[in-house]
């Protein structure tokens, strides 16, 4: 069964006002499309556009943790874990312009 999270998907996630009670959910689904993803180019790259989308309307204390647990899951045993974790921290710093220290 693959799991990519469609743009529209997306769209409809957010396209109401999505109060705090929801944002633990949309945290839940961001990892769940990360653990699903099927380990190929085209699917990472969709699923990881549309984690970005998603953590775009995240409040900063949401927002902190989904890239706290992306960092915690690049040291995974699995290889296909560890890639797409890197695969959407790249992506977020191109699309966020996040620099180091």
């Amino acid at each position: 069964m693959m799991c990519v999270l469609p743009m529209s998907a997306v769209t409809m996630v957010f396209s109401h006002q999505v109060g705090e009670p929801s944002h633990g959910a949309v945290e839940v689904l961001i990892q769940h499309v990360a653990l699903q993803v099927p380990d190929r180019a085209e699917f990472r790259q969709k699923a990881s556009l549309s984690i970005l989308g998603l953590m775009r309307k995240l409040p900063d204390d949401v927002f902190r943790r989904v890239i706290f647990w992306f960092c915690r899951w690049a040291h995974s045993e699995k290889l296909a874990h560890r890639q797409f974790s890197i695969e959407v921290r790249t992506k977020f710093q191109k699309y966020f312009h996040v620099t180091h220290p």
